[in-house]
């Protein structure tokens, strides 16, 4: 029987593996193996989109990709074509989720979910509007936030 000695991986001839690249995608539908086929997007970056999905439960904008430090410091402006999302209704509702199910919802914190339950418990619905002059939502994007929990 002969053993042949290894190549070193200096003289190995690699063939070109080609990735078919997608026209357009999904940023909610996506997993991990469609986003590195786009130009820029490597397994670290998908990673970290996947992980800011699962964040937020999915998203409501491209610009969101912006807010995730590594890809906002390399923005490919192909990217704002590349993606695309599909409008989804809310999941969560001010007057009707539970104390918990908004709790466990990454846009808000535990003292502003007290607030809101407090205030339905004893005034009644909750309006964004009034919620907007709030205390404990002066530093919020309510706007962004009504993408996820509707009145």
């Amino acid at each position: 029987r002969k053993i042949s000695k290894s190549v070193p991986w200096e003289k190995r001839r690699f063939e070109a593996v080609t990735i078919e690249r997608l026209k357009r995608l999904d940023l909610n539908e996506a997993d991990s193996t469609a986003l590195v086929t786009v130009r820029g997007i490597g397994p670290w970056s998908a990673h970290a989109i996947m992980k800011e999905r699962a964040r937020w439960g999915y998203f409501v904008t491209v610009s969101q990709l912006r807010k995730i430090r590594s890809l906002d410091a390399r923005w490919l402006k192909e990217w704002d074509s590349v993606f695309y999302v599909v409008p989804r209704a809310p999941a969560l509702f001010l007057n009707s989720s539970s104390f918990a199910e908004l709790n466990e919802f990454y846009g808000f914190r535990f003292h502003q979910v007290k607030r809101i339950v407090f205030y339905r418990e004893r005034f009644g619905p909750v309006l964004w509007s009034e919620l907007t002059s709030w205390e404990e939502f002066s530093d919020v994007d309510t706007t962004f936030l009504r993408h996820y929990v509707s009145e």
